[in-house]
């Protein structure tokens, strides 16, 4: 709750003396002024819904099995729309989505909503903590018996100490810019709903050499 004041903080000020500025003295503003200053009230607005949401979604996790429904489902239909969603973002034009591997269908029992989440995460976080020219790629294979998802970039990867960290809650990196990137929750929802489903997470990562997630479901 205290990092969450924090971040919550920060960007409410901005949105507060924003809106001082415009109160007190809207004739003083030109046009290209305002939209600055709306487009950084908007930005800092929808940082802090991601932070509320990411919040909410820690409180639900934390009751585990209780909000799970699982039933059969493909988990590579849910990774291809997964990165076809970001290809076709127009948004994210500057970055590259590939789907590799498994053709056919790997059926699984799991809640499809949370492991939609799940890729939601792995891929949006890949881009918030890289510049753009980022490349991403997603493959399904079988391991052993088990479902396997893989997300690999070619982004500045992390430090030892950020990668030992990586799970803890609200723990946001060595090299992370206050305020401006993520909640800090981006892992360790990805790990509790991983676990939620009976399964394993790992990462490897080298600073300007990429990160590498691998993650081990039940068939």
């Amino acid at each position: 709750m205290s990092g969450i004041s924090h971040d919550l903080r920060t960007p409410l000020s901005t949105i507060q003396g924003y809106g001082d500025m415009m109160e007190s003295l809207p004739d003083q503003w030109r046009r290209e002024e305002m939209r600055i200053m709306g487009s950084t009230i908007r930005e800092k607005g929808d940082y802090m819904l991601d932070l509320i949401s990411d919040f909410s979604m820690i409180h639900q996790l934390k009751q585990g099995y209780s909000i799970m429904e699982f039933q059969e489902m493909d988990l590579v239909e849910l990774a291809r729309s997964s990165v076809l969603k970001y290809v076709n973002d127009a948004t994210m034009s500057e970055y590259q989505f590939h789907y590799v591997g498994e053709e056919r269908p790997l059926l699984i029992q799991a809640d499809e909503t949370w492991l939609q989440r799940l890729m939601d995460n792995l891929l949006s976080n890949a881009v918030k903590h890289n510049p753009p020219g980022l490349t991403v790629t997603v493959s399904i294979a079988r391991i052993n018996g088990k479902a396997c998802i893989r997300v690999i970039d070619n982004g500045k990867g992390m430090d030892e100490e950020t990668l030992h960290h990586l799970f803890n809650r609200y723990y946001r990196g060595t090299n992370t810019e206050e305020s401006t990137v993520g909640s800090g929750f981006g892992m360790s929802i990805a790990k509790t709903i991983v676990e939620a489903h009976g399964g394993e997470i790992q990462v490897q990562s080298k600073v300007w050499q990429g990160t590498k997630i691998e993650i081990l479901l039940p068939c």
